[in-house]
């Protein structure tokens, strides 16, 4: 083991390779078919929106960012939806 700058390196001979696997990434669940889709416009900014599941019970509010998009969030929306 050496310690390199606060950072420790262990090195094993013979250690496993991983491969390219930890590359790939699972498919998303397909979304639900949406309720109501639709456009706002606040500012300078056009925010797409779209709504699923009931209107008579709560709401959850799901936001994405960065590199994500609403279809990251297909099972998230399947395991919401029983209880909202």
């Amino acid at each position: 083991m050496t310690a390199l700058g606060g950072a420790f390196v262990l090195s094993m001979p013979g250690s496993v390779t991983l491969g390219d696997d930890w590359r790939t990434l699972t498919p998303p669940v397909p979304l639900p078919e949406p309720e109501v889709t639709g456009r706002v416009d606040v500012d300078c900014a056009s925010i797409q929106y779209t709504e699923f599941g009931s209107t008579s019970s709560d709401v959850v509010l799901m936001l994405h960012g960065g590199l994500s998009a609403s279809e990251d969030l297909g099972s998230r929306i399947d395991a919401l939806a029983e209880k909202f």
